[in-house]
Formats: structure tokens, sequence, C-alpha cells
């Protein structure tokens, strides 16, 4: 997906919520804010937004040296989903359809998110969460949410390769890989995150934080971007993404990269952008399943 002119607002309120996590004064926000500025003229809108994202994030970077900013965010998240673990394992189990639940749960999952919404509440987020009222599937569209096409992919694979989003919201994608594997026994299951910190994805480091490597295969994408741009990804995952018999990328920053694939994909996200609603047809809100090859 290309960027465009409304996504310019949301470089700069990023940019500004980077600094400032990255402990920068106002005079240091102001320098920060000028040397994005600076980018805009330049900047090509058949571009995708997540590597913008990551131009800004290593101009903060440099003019800080502060690495990680959201460190302690994302571990906040780790452990506020991992204490909720319990009983979400509980409510799948529960479930007449355990997949659909889990889904449920790992999409509302998606809502934490510092890259959209710089001022999230965890704690209300994850009570939200818990208490089912992010859930939205029961008003969906089955051309919005194509859950019977997605189980039939799943009966008929043997690997699936899930890329996964932000930290917090993982904990309840490795939940749903755990509904799968035990629905799908002999689909071998592998998920990616990314290479590096970047605003609050996931990590290898997050991914072993909650034992996501006790249940999987967990590799690395390559990727430095909030997002899944191909041309960045290194070879053990560009390996994975062609061989593997389904893909699921989940989030926004994903669908922003990956929506018009070299291969068929699903995409699993919440719409939580105007610039998003208007490219994939959904509300703001709406809970997205699709395959890449069903967007134009």
């Amino acid at each position: 997906m290309r960027s465009y002119l409304d996504c310019f607002g949301c470089f700069m309120d990023q940019g500004l919520d980077v600094a400032r996590r990255s402990g920068a004064d106002e005079a240091q926000q102001r320098l920060i804010l000028n040397e994005i500025a600076r980018m805009f003229p330049s900047f090509d809108l058949e571009t995708r937004p997540p590597v913008m994202s990551l131009n800004i994030n290593q101009t903060i970077r440099n003019m800080t040296g502060v690495a990680d900013p959201y460190a302690d965010e994302k571990k906040r998240c780790n452990e506020l989903a991992l204490k909720a673990v319990g009983l979400v394992r509980d409510n799948i189990a529960a479930a007449s359809d355990s997949l659909k639940r889990a889904m449920e749960y790992a999409i509302a999952g998606n809502s934490i998110d510092f890259g959209v919404n710089h001022h999230l509440d965890i704690d209300e987020t994850l009570t939200d969460l818990i208490n089912g009222e992010e859930s939205k599937l029961a008003s969906q569209s089955d051309s919005t949410f194509m859950l019977e096409a997605f189980r039939k992919e799943l009966s008929n694979a043997r690997s699936l390769l899930f890329i996964s989003d932000n930290a917090g919201e993982i904990v309840f994608d490795m939940l749903l890989i755990e509904a799968i594997a035990a629905l799908y026994p002999d689909i071998s299951i592998t998920v990616a995150v990314r290479d590096e910190p970047i605003i609050n994805d996931a990590t290898l480091e997050d991914a072993k934080a909650i034992g996501l490597n006790n249940v999987c295969e967990v590799i690395s994408s390559g990727s430095p971007a909030p997002g899944t741009p191909l041309d960045l990804c290194s070879d053990e995952f560009l390996e994975r993404f062609f061989s593997s018999d389904m893909v699921v990328a989940k989030g926004q920053g994903n669908y922003e990269t990956l929506n018009d694939a070299p291969r068929m994909i699903y995409l699993l996200f919440r719409v939580k952008c105007r610039v998003i609603s208007h490219h994939c047809g959904g509300a703001m809100g709406d809970i997205m399943l699709i395959p890449s090859q069903s967007i134009g």
C-alpha cells in the first residue's frame, strides 16, 4: 500500500511521541520535528508508510541515542497480558468454536498499538479485551471476516507462517497459535517477529519473554520496519514466506506492506485509521480477515 498525504500528520505525531519517550527535551523535540518535516518534500508517496516510519525512527535514534524508547511499555504490555493467559485460555477451551474465540482475542489484542494510538491506556485496553467488549465478530460480514475460507485452508495446510505485530498482543497471538495447533495437529507453525526494536512491535526478546518459543518455532523476519517490506527481509524469512502452505500477517503495518504480496496470504487486522478504511473497504473498528488477492 502506498502512502497518502493523510499519513503525514501521523508521521509527525509518531515522531513527537517517540522523541518524548526517548527523553528529548522540548528544544530537541523541535529539532526532531524539523528534521522529519525536511523529509517530506522528497518523500515518494509510492513508499509504504512503515518504510517512512522506519526512516523517522532511525533519525530519532541517531539524534537521541535511544535504541528502544518503548522498552518499558513493551515489557509492561507483555506482563499484563500474561496475567490474563489462564482466563483467556479457559474461555477459548470452553467455547463452542475455539478457533473463532481465539481469533476474537487475538484481533482484540491488535488494539495494543502505540503506532496508531500514542496515548494508549494499557490497563483499560486489556480490561476491555478480557471483558469481551472489543469483540465485534458477531456483526461482521462474511466478506470482511472470511473465517470459513480460512478454516478450509487450514484443513489442507501442512505449514503455516504467522507474522506477528505488537508486544502484549503477541500473547494473544500465542493462544491463537495454540488453538490452531490443537485443531490441526499436522500443521508445522512458525511465527516471525521484527528484527530489531521499533515502536512497540514484538521482537525475538518479546517472544522469548512470553514463552512463545516453547509453543512453536520463532524466527526474525529480518525487517527493521514496523511492517514486513519484503525487500528488507532476510533470506531465511523469504524462504519460509514463499514455501509455507499458508501465511497469516497480523496488524495494520503488515497490511500496509503485504496487501499486494506476490503470493496469497491472509491479512488479519483491525481497521484503525481512515486511510486503511478507504483502502481495504472496511469501516473504522472493523475486524478484517481477508486474503491479499481480494484487495483491488
